[in-house]
């Protein structure tokens, strides 16, 4: 996901976005073009709403002037109030705005509702939702939950990281991505997701469920559901969920699947350990390993699960694994011991070249 406040300092340029519509005065314009989709995107970055602009900048987005795909609006209390107008102004047929960034804007439930209400409508176009950092709670993202079933939706990335969102249970399957880090989402939370994801019409490909308490119970179900034909999953954060080496060796298992879609896995400070290391090793050496990414930064891996791992990629070094769209790009990240920290990439150039892959480790 594009970070529009991010990247702002090197996109911006002076462009009039319409010609006859009012901006915030403490706002910037963006216009960029989209190399991979061909696509021409006018955004604004709101930094400071002053009295009475929230109102004005809600009938700009309803204009049949206005052209805004992307709108920034973090950090400027627009709370439930605010929140409910620009629902209003998605709703309206004129609207073009494809992303909208809410992070830190106290919008509560009321709020959510009202985005939920929006996204129902055959009018709105939105494809991005960011409620970073808000007040949602359970009862707005269950409103959410359900505008996602709704065949009029078109939302692809919903991210309510830190929102106290404790599970959005299988009506999730019209998303893409979804970031709920940092949601109390617990083990009760985490079996409802692995259910959502077994489910056919699930079309998930990214979950982010860093610093949540799902426990080995959760990661248990999460792995049982990777194992699944039906399950598209090809990104799992789970970092910091502190998992024992009874739940890494449930996903390890879950890892040599041959229905397991899995390209990139997080467990950075999981707790993971050598036993658990093992376990993992012995999932990159099997044959039906799809992942290209497994990042187990600042855990408790000692010089043995250190040892496993490196010879299970020295392994794939001249061991052809062609399958999701050629398997060209491997990284494994260790921190072990605080002290050492070592990175294997296969290359593909050299995959092309030679047909098979060339690793290299280095140490940091």
């Amino acid at each position: 996901m594009v970070d529009l406040v991010e990247h702002a300092q090197d996109t911006f340029i002076d462009v009039n976005l319409t010609t006859d519509v009012q901006f915030p005065i403490d706002s910037e314009r963006d216009s960029h073009w989209d190399d991979e989709t061909g696509t021409h995107f006018e955004g604004l970055i709101v930094k400071s709403l002053r009295p009475g602009e929230m109102l004005a900048l809600v009938e700009t987005i309803k204009s049949d002037t206005c052209t805004l795909h992307t709108l920034s609006l973090d950090h400027n209390g627009v709370g439930d109030d605010g929140a409910r107008a620009l629902a209003e102004a998605l709703r309206s047929d004129t609207c073009t705005l494809h992303t909208l960034y809410l992070a830190g804007n106290e919008v509560g439930a009321d709020g959510a509702r009202a985005f939920a209400e929006a996204l129902r409508s055959d009018t709105c176009t939105l494809h991005t939702l960011q409620l970073y950092n808000n007040r949602v709670s359970a009862d707005g993202a269950r409103a959410l939950a359900e505008a996602l079933q709704c065949d009029t939706c078109t939302l692809h990335t919903l991210d309510l990281h830190y929102n106290r969102v404790s599970a959005l249970r299988s009506d999730t399957c019209t998303l893409h991505t979804l970031y709920l880090a940092g949601n109390e989402v617990g083990a009760d939370g985490a079996r409802a997701f692995a259910e959502a994801l077994q489910c056919d019409s699930c079309a998930l490909h990214t979950l982010d469920l860093a610093r949540n308490e799902v426990g080995d119970d959760g990661a248990r179900a999460l792995a049982e559901a990777l194992q699944c034909d039906t399950c598209t999953l090809h990104t799992l954060d789970l970092a910091g969920i502190e998992v024992s080496d009874d739940g890494l060796r449930a996903f390890a298992e879950a890892l040599r699947s041959d229905t397991c879609t899995l390209h990139t896995m997080d467990l950075n400070d999981s707790e993971v350990g050598d036993d658990g290391a093992r376990a993992l090793a012995e999932a990159l050496r099997s044959d039906t390993c799809t992942l290209h990414t497994l990042n187990l930064d600042y855990n408790g891996v000692g010089d043995d699960g250190a040892r496993v791992l490196d010879e299970a990629q020295a392994l794939c070094r001249t061991r052809r694994r062609c399958r999701h769209h050629g398997l060209l790009r491997a990284i494994v990240r260790l921190a072990i011991l605080h002290k050492r920290a070592c990175e294997a990439v296969f290359h593909p150039k050299r995959l092309r070249r030679e047909g098979v892959f060339d690793a290299w480790a280095h140490e940091g």
